[in-house]
């Protein structure tokens, strides 16, 4: 194999010009509009166990008869003196599927920069932000180790600077940046240590798998490809190779064993986890929304919504496949679907078997184990964008290497055809962020978020208003960030109608359960509906 650097192929000025834009226009859409997006329930959920609480702990707390503001229910959303670092890691004890090292993290950044700018939505979210912009030096790093021809490192910069899926996820206050980082760090540090074949490296690599497992439980899938990577490479034989990975991966998971004991103790939460997602599904629905996942890569959601005003052919393939396959798929989701498909196969014939093998074990060991079960049993777990984000950062690294060959020819038509190609894709990219970057709820967030704005906004206009509710601590305290500061609630610790103060002039019952309602029903005590939706909003009489 020819040695790494050797004989590469710099990008033009131009390019690199146009890359550095691209890169800083990245960093714009990451920074932008941190505390205008709507702050929703597992963001919520982050800041709580962040800040030392469990959602119990909280229940047992505020849902107590009593009248409390909308503000004072912040003091569970922020670090305080009396909540250390133990009681974060205790808080995400029962909820094993989340490791604690982003948690931690975002804890002790928020007690810093709390000082300097108080408490806000756009503190929580600036560590994923900064998390972010440090996985794209880290992208440049494990490009150079697979890729001798340095224009495939540039575009892979590009693309991922402006996609909607990076964009999206690092303004949001969840621990995804952080894996998307360590996914990045740990093939880069792998690569090397193979390469170089050190102490020092293998000891790196180390760290980045108790990084990665620390980050996320599905690493465990990544670090499995990057073992297939590593056997298969050295063809199943004994060798120095295998025997220094062997050892470092290891020491990575001894690390992770404290967690691992915390996950066995709360098994039965993970169960609760896997039931949630099995539900009926056929494999044309699975292709659509498998589909729509690498659209919100590239070009984000609404991009074939606004194509689809004034394209003709986009209508034509959407009514084809909605008469014959009951799937709303358009034009632009089945080129990306063809050209992904053609990256694999081009990188399957024409790339290093090093760097084949690399991203076809990423992008195969983290899709197949989510998608094979859905397929067979009908499950969701891989309709789930986030869960398959290594598969899609190796699917991006795949066509940028597709491109970057193409255009690196001394054929102009051909070359002109390609970087035509190329301009749209980034450009459907950052079209996609310019539609995302105003709007406060996005397609990353649960479809009932969008509720919280039409009940927020009904109960903020009324006069002298008090809202009663035994719903979960979660949407209480989601709804409490949309509400006027000094806006009461009265939570309930049972389903029995309580004693409502005359005080008030209007009056809202926020998502209560079907026997509280009942209960009103029974005291003949009139509920109007103002909000029916996954979230509930009713008024009672003045």
């Amino acid at each position: 194999m020819e040695k790494l650097f050797k004989h590469r192929v710099f990008a033009p000025f131009k390019l690199r010009f146009w890359v550095i834009l691209l890169l800083l226009l990245g960093v714009f859409f990451r920074c932008v509009n941190l505390d205008q997006k709507l702050y929703w329930g597992d963001e919520v959920a982050t800041s709580l166990r962040s800040s030392g609480y469990s959602q119990e702990e909280v229940e047992q707390q505020i849902f107590n008869n009593q009248i409390i503001a909308s503000q004072e229910l912040q003091i569970y959303q922020f670090p305080t003196p009396e909540k250390t670092l133990i009681d974060t890691v205790k808080a995400l004890s029962t909820h094993p599927e989340h490791p604690p090292l982003y948690y931690l993290l975002v804890r002790i950044w928020t007690q810093f920069w709390t000082q300097w700018f108080g408490n806000s939505v756009a503190v929580f979210r600036s560590l994923s932000v900064v998390l972010s912009i440090l996985t794209l030096p880290c992208l440049y790093w494990l490009c150079a180790e697979l890729f001798e021809l340095s224009l495939t490192r540039s575009l892979i910069l590009a693309i991922v600077a402006v996609s909607p899926l990076h964009v999206l996820y690092a303004q949001e206050a969840r621990e995804y940046s952080l894996w998307i980082l360590a996914i990045v760090l740990s093939g880069a540090a792998l690569l090397r240590a193979t390469r170089l074949q050190t102490q020092a490296s293998w000891k790196v690599y180390a760290a980045t798998v108790a990084l990665g497992l620390y980050s996320h439980l599905l690493f465990i899938w990544v670090a499995i490809a990057q073992s297939l990577f590593v056997f298969v490479h050295e063809n199943f034989r004994h060798s120095k190779t295998t025997t220094s990975y062997l050892r470092a991966s290891l020491i990575g998971v001894l690390g992770f064993l404290p967690w691992v004991l915390v996950a066995i103790v709360n098994l039965s939460q993970l169960g609760k986890i896997v039931d949630a997602a099995i539900k009926e599904t056929s494999p044309f629905y699975l292709f659509f929304v498998w589909s729509r996942s690498l659209n919100r890569v590239f070009l984000s959601a609404d991009f074939d919504a606004s194509i689809d005003r004034w394209s003709a052919l986009d209508r034509w393939f959407r009514n084809f496949f909605s008469d014959y396959f009951q799937v709303d798929l358009g034009f632009s989701q089945l080129i990306l679907v063809v050209v992904t498909f053609a990256s694999l196969y081009f990188l399957g014939r024409h790339a290093s078997r090093r760097t084949r093998l690399f991203l076809l074990t990423l992008i195969g060991t983290t899709a197949i184990p989510l998608m094979l079960p859905d397929l067979i049993l009908g499950g969701t777990q891989s309709t789930r964008i986030r869960y398959l984000i290594p598969a899609y950062l190796g699917i991006q690294m795949a066509i940028a290497y597709l491109f970057a060959t193409q255009i690196n020819t001394l054929k102009r038509l051909h070359k002109a055809i390609w970087q035509l190609g190329l301009a749209a894709l980034i450009l459907g990219g950052i079209m996609g962020c310019l539609n995302d970057l105003p709007q406060q709820v996005t397609w990353n967030k649960d479809s009932k978020t969008e509720d919280y704005l039409s009940i927020s906004q009904v109960i903020n206009q009324a006069t002298d208003p008090l809202v009663i509710s035994n719903t979960s601590a979660i949407r209480v305290l989601t709804l409490s960030y949309q509400l006027d500061a000094d806006t009461k609630l009265l939570l309930l610790d049972s389903d029995q109608v309580p004693q409502i103060p005359t005080s008030f002039r209007q009056k809202f019952l926020f998502d209560p359960s079907d026997e509280l309602l009942e209960q009103f029903e029974k005291q003949q005590i009139q509920t109007t509906p103002i909000v029916e939706s996954k979230i509930q909003l009713w008024r009672l009489p003045m």
